[in-house]
């Protein structure tokens, strides 16, 4: 039953978050963010574009890892986020997830 509850409520918030996330075609993305985009990420493949509320968000790959990045409307990166893989966590984290 609990199992049951805790597979509810992440499917609820999954379908949350997809309705404040809207896709965008690329070619309806502010030239600025595109260049400062493509500019600091020049290698970057599956470019995906999205209105996240007031910022863009892009996701994207590189170097085998998910990226995501929000721009405020004047081009500035106001979060990033970034996949580690084991190998890239620092030791301390490492010994945490092995101490828990």
């Amino acid at each position: 039953m609990k199992n049951r509850n805790i597979i509810t409520v992440a499917f609820t918030l999954l379908g949350a978050f997809s309705i404040f996330a809207q896709d965008m075609n690329p070619d309806n993305v502010p030239s600025n963010l595109k260049q400062n985009f493509q500019k600091s990420f020049p290698q970057a493949t599956d470019v995906e574009w999205e209105m996240d509320g007031q910022s863009y968000k892009v996701e994207f790959d590189m170097n085998r890892n998910e990226h995501e990045i929000w721009y405020a409307t004047d081009g500035t990166a106001t979060r990033t986020e970034q996949e580690l893989t084991e190998a890239e966590l620092p030791q301390t984290i490492k010994t945490a997830i092995s101490g828990n």
